[in-house]
């Protein structure tokens, strides 16, 4: 009897409906604006599908646990949450990557897919259309690629379990074709990259030749500026001088010590030495006695020494 209510059910089902009747479903991108939209469309609309393995990684600072959960709580799933309180338990999260070999799936998440799925969806992508070339084809290429090369270990898949020749070629030419231009992409890029460091290699090179222009200008200012004449001129000049005052330095000493010498009363001399002879209890006084003829000389000296400071100056005058 209830074999019949099934089978009555069924075969009221619309053929999308009878299509997922039973049947476990890969999806990535889950969280984005498609796979959301999938995602609810499956769970409310086909009651009888089997599970919905969900891959996805942290992000921002959340883990694929908290992702899953803020999905499940959008507006958008409200009515399937009205109809289907336990629809939960058709959803599996996988933790993975899409830049990872295998998509990052471990080996017992894996097993599980390969047994029970059969229908796979693949909308994971990135829109921006900023995106570093570089970013964009990891993503986009790369990563459909890694999703292309998953499946083929899949050996429940629809399109082959079935035989569908033709689907098989299709989907044979798709991963040719998306292999195909993920090379051309990669070789894009590195030709890219190769034009930016030359780009950056002559704007470096003509900010050094800018400055080494600078300098070689500098130095032919401090070169033109050396006149070789002036340079002579001015040290003959200075050697001129400096002989100059030298001999008028020494003019000038021997006038002082002749004013000096002139300048000083003899009996103040005398008076002093016999003052401090006495004191010290000194016998000096046939000493100072034959001493009386020092200042006849000392005259002498002195006026000689006029004589010499007169020629001096009359050289001096002459040169």
């Amino acid at each position: 009897m209830q074999t019949e209510m099934e089978d009555e059910a069924y075969s009221e089902l619309t053929p999308i409906q009878k299509f997922f009747f039973g049947r476990s479903v890969f999806i990535t991108g889950a969280t984005g604006f498609v796979g959301k939209v999938l995602v609810e469309k499956l769970l409310r609309c086909c009651p009888g599908i089997g599970m919905l393995y969900l891959l996805m990684r942290p992000k921002r600072k959340r883990t694929a646990e908290e992702r899953l959960d803020k999905l499940f709580q959008a507006e958008l799933f409200s009515k399937v949450r009205e109809v289907h309180p336990h629809f939960r338990r058709k959803v599996r999260l996988i933790d993975g990557d899409l830049l990872k070999d295998r998509l990052g799936i471990s080996d017992e998440h894996f097993e599980e897919i390969k047994t029970n799925v059969s229908i796979v969806f693949h909308s994971a992508a990135r829109v921006q259309f900023n995106d570093p070339i570089k970013v964009a084809v990891e993503h986009n290429i790369i990563g459909t690629k890694m999703f292309l090369d998953m499946c083929r270990e899949m050996s429940n898949l629809e399109a082959i379990q079935q035989g569908n020749v033709e689907s098989a070629k299709i989907y044979a030419e798709n991963a040719i074709r998306k292999k195909n231009e993920a090379l051309n992409y990669l070789r894009m890029a590195s030709k890219i990259d190769a034009v930016q460091s030359k780009l950056q290699s002559a704007l470096t090179m003509k900010g050094v030749t800018k400055n080494m222009g600078s300098v070689v200008k500098a130095l032919d200012k401090a070169i033109n500026s050396m006149d070789l004449q002036k340079v002579s001129a001015v040290m003959e000049q200075f050697e001129q001088q400096f002989e100059d005052l030298d001999v008028r330095t020494s003019v000038v000493e021997d006038a002082l010590g002749s004013a000096t010498t002139t300048s000083t009363p003899l009996a103040q001399v005398d008076s002093l030495i016999q003052q401090v002879a006495e004191e010290n209890g000194l016998d000096i006084m046939d000493q100072l006695a034959q001493a009386q003829s020092v200042p006849t000389g000392g005259l002498s000296t002195s006026t000689s020494t006029a004589d010499r400071s007169h020629a001096e100056e009359d050289a001096l005058t002459s040169r």
